[in-house]
């Protein structure tokens, strides 16, 4: 079971990390109006908080491996 949610967790974590490359990538690429900009700084804010949380959750399967 734990190999199992090692992977799930590295496969959302990669998922995560590329969801957020790609809305920083639109906040420099992009003029935005200001309610968009904040909405999309707000989601990845809590995108960097929620891969914090799966990181260290990876990090404890990983020392009992």
């Amino acid at each position: 079971i734990r190999d199992r949610e090692y992977a799930g967790l590295e496969s959302e974590i990669e998922k995560l990390e590329k969801q957020k490359s790609d809305l920083e990538e639109e906040i420099s690429s992009v003029k935005l109006e200001y309610e968009e900009l904040n909405s999309i700084s707000t989601r990845i804010a809590e995108m960097i908080q929620e891969i914090d949380i799966l990181m260290e959750r990876w990090m404890e399967l990983d020392q009992l491996s």
